[in-house]
């Protein structure tokens, strides 16, 4: 059975009582060691007539030796109603490495709800919370732009800013310049449709920040990296980034999702 068994369980299965238990392996410490890849997952799926099936099917995950599927820490017991306490919108079976992890899980989850749950439509959305792609580095790659790019079409740096010269007019067609390391990927003299920007601002990638580190990473001459500790005592540092996008772009976006403060 493929793995995606494991951590999808179907809720028509679980709801039906169908269930008897689902444990996932993992190949080479133990078995079928002797491929070359030791990635590959599988799992031996028990399941029988509808409403036969204990109310509390029995699940383990990530066993690499028969040791370690041997080992009860590794085995756990999940309700249907508990698997849609933790996730009400797919309802499907959750994966933990020991009971330890699917008990306290549990217990957090019969106290407090989920972000979002979108059988209670609004009601289920407390916060407002909403998701947003402001810039997908494939589909939007026409608006990105380079340091040396912006420099050759005319624009003068303006702190972490580039912006036009006052009355000046930016060469538009010099942008179609040779980019950053993985530039022939991106069509950057195609876009033909994109209006001319007075200011582009830095487009900060995923790979730049940490949820509890705003400055995680920067680029130097094209390649990321990670930002040093005497950077990150200095007050004045701001990561590089490798791409500037029109600041009018990034306020159209933010309007789209009613976001007008500046």
């Amino acid at each position: 059975m493929p793995t995606a068994i494991g951590k999808y369980c179907d809720a028509v299965v679980l709801e039906g009582r169908r269930l008897f238990s689902l444990h996932d392996f993992q190949t080479g410490m133990g078995y079928f060691d002797r491929i070359g890849h030791a990635r590959f997952k599988f799992c031996l799926l028990t399941v029988g007539r509808e409403n036969a099936g204990p109310v509390q099917p029995e699940f383990s995950f990530f066993s690499r030796t028969l040791r370690e599927f041997q080992d009860s820490r590794r085995h756990f017991n999940l309700s249907r109603d508990a698997i849609a306490r933790i996730n009400p919108n797919t309802v499907t079976a959750p994966v933990f490495r020991t009971s330890a992890d699917a008990e306290l899980t549990a217990k957090i989850h019969t106290r407090v709800p989920v972000l979002i749950d979108e059988a209670k439509g609004a009601a289920g959305n407390p916060w407002g919370v909403s998701f947003m792609a402001m810039f997908h580095m494939s589909n939007d790659s026409g608006l990105f732009r380079t340091a040396a790019q912006l420099a050759e079409a005319g624009f003068v740096r303006d702190g972490r800013d580039w912006t036009a010269p006052a009355g000046a007019r930016p060469r538009q067609s010099a942008l179609a310049l040779a980019g950053g390391s993985d530039d022939p990927s991106l069509a950057l003299d195609t876009y033909a449709t994109a209006r001319a920007s007075e200011r582009y601002v830095p487009l900060h990638e995923a790979k730049m920040i940490h949820q509890f580190d705003h400055r995680w990473a920067t680029y130097d001459n094209g390649e990321s990296r990670d930002v040093t500790g005497a950077e990150k005592v200095d007050a004045s540092f701001d990561p590089a980034p490798r791409y500037w996008v029109p600041q009018g772009e990034v306020a159209d976006r933010l309007v789209t999702k009613g976001l007008t403060r500046g």
